[in-house]
């Protein structure tokens, strides 16, 4: 008997100890979607993603692409920080910056993935380029709190999902990055609670959705 009940409790350890390392699936999107295919800007890269089908897609930058709303198309009223909450933002998670080389980046990425933030967080809080205030203006560093992290499979690979505060001036906005570990590319969004569908609430789906082929040489990566 004491053989029997010592195997029950070892196998219920087991048994919640990997549910505690299961990744959460991703559930049914806020809206309905279609598939849209966008080239980046010198056609470097064409993008497939699901956005719904009140939004449409755009091209941003060589390697990155985004979607807004069609109501928003033309829109010169709504801009800079304001304006974030209507546009995802698909873009190589490489940053553009001379703080860490890309190999560090890399280990940097791999620790994350692997449940260890520490290093990203450090370069969040000192690198502007990553500010989505900085995008805009010349900033002092903004300040980042309110950490979450989040694991789960996507449609097409797994995700690391990515929270977070970033206050500047008395201004505060809520980020979520989804961060694909199987391609070099995220998607960046940012919740705005007043209003019924942001950017933030469509990341998960649009990163899930995401297929990325790239045209330019490997060796200018």
């Amino acid at each position: 008997m004491k053989y029997h009940l010592t195997v029950l409790l070892f196998t219920g350890i087991i048994l919640l100890f990997c549910s505690g390392c299961q990744s959460d699936g991703i559930s049914e999107p806020p809206a309905k979607m279609k598939t849209v295919i966008q080239n980046s800007t010198g056609d470097n890269a064409t993008f497939e993603y699901e956005i719904p089908e009140d939004w449409m897609s755009g091209m941003s930058d060589a390697l990155s692409v985004g979607a807004f709303p069609e109501a928003m198309n033309g829109n010169r009223e709504i801009k800079g920080v304001d304006a974030l909450p209507y546009s995802v933002l698909i873009d190589q998670r490489y940053y553009h910056d001379h703080s860490m080389t890309k190999e560090e980046q890399k280990i940097m990425f791999e620790e994350l993935f692997a449940g260890d933030p520490e290093a990203y967080e450090e370069h969040l809080q000192t690198e502007f380029s990553v500010s989505l205030f900085a995008r805009y203006e010349v900033i002092d560093p903004p300040e980042y709190t309110g950490f979450t992290y989040k694991k789960y499979q996507g449609e097409n690979g797994p995700i690391t999902e990515v929270r977070y505060s970033e206050t500047h001036e008395g201004k505060t906005i809520r980020v979520i990055r989804c961060y694909r570990e199987d391609i070099p590319y995220m998607v960046t969004g940012v919740f705005d609670e007043s209003l019924e569908l942001s950017s933030g609430d469509l990341v998960p789906w649009v990163a899930s959705s995401l297929k990325v082929t790239e045209h330019y040489l490997k060796d200018n990566k």
